[in-house]
């Protein structure tokens, strides 16, 4: 069972617990039974604490499995990427760079392969961190202009 499925399970048993502590707490119950209804209002206000915190795990875990699975995916992308001059290519069937520029600074420091765009004839820009490098052209778009 995954942990998610664990604290879903989790939460609807607090939730029934909670739901049968209303219940009792709504029974007409004599006075000398005070201390009952004492007790469960205490058994509630932990349920309900539990059944908080429960919840914030669950969220916590979501965040977390998506950070995990975009941390899986960067990893095979930059399994794919090699730096060339000034920045980061994916290869082509040969191994050589080809394609569109990746960032050096994001994918050095943040590992976020983010596409550079290019900024006029001569340079290229990142858009996230505004970092700006001579343009250069890959072997393979250096075969294709004949040169």
């Amino acid at each position: 069972m995954s942990d998610i499925t664990t604290i879903t399970a989790a939460i609807g048993g607090v939730k029934t617990a909670l739901d049968i502590v209303k219940t009792l707490y709504d029974l007409d119950v004599a006075t000398q039974q005070a201390e009952l209804r004492a007790k469960l209002v205490e058994l509630r206000e932990a349920l309900t604490d539990a059944k908080g915190a429960l919840i914030d795990s669950q969220e916590l875990l979501r965040e977390k499995d998506s950070e995990i699975a975009r941390l899986h995916g960067a990893l095979a992308f930059k399994g794919k990427l090699v730096r060339h001059v000034n920045a980061y290519y994916e290869t082509n069937e040969e191994g050589e760079p080809a394609g569109i520029a990746y960032c050096p600074r994001c994918e050095d420091v943040d590992h976020r392969a983010i596409p550079m765009i290019k900024n006029g004839n001569r340079t290229m820009c990142c858009p996230e961190c505004k970092t700006a490098i001579p343009f250069q052209r890959t072997p393979e778009e250096r075969r294709k202009e004949g040169r």
